[in-house]
């Protein structure tokens, strides 16, 4: 009943911290964009920031698959290691 438990709060983080990434993405995005170029021209930041912005669909379906299966993976590595 305990590891039941156990595994329902831990895929209900999952799921939350997803969600999570998948709403700020935008605002981590233009935060990277500023931190990264930072001694780039002001024309070379906005057009990254465009490029990002045109792609937008694509990258939150690649944010979204690749934060998923990053969650599964470390759900697994924890149920393994409980499970020992």
């Amino acid at each position: 009943m305990i590891l039941s438990i156990f595994f329902f709060i831990l895929v209900g983080m999952i799921l939350g911290l997803t969600l999570l990434a998948f709403n700020l993405q935008r605002v981590l995005e233009i935060l990277l964009v500023h931190v990264m170029l930072i001694y780039e021209n002001k024309e070379f930041r906005q057009m990254v920031l465009k490029n990002l912005l045109a792609h937008k669909i694509r990258n939150k379906m690649t944010s979204l698959i690749f934060s998923l299966a990053l969650g599964f993976i470390i759900f697994l590595i924890v149920s393994y290691n409980l499970q020992l």
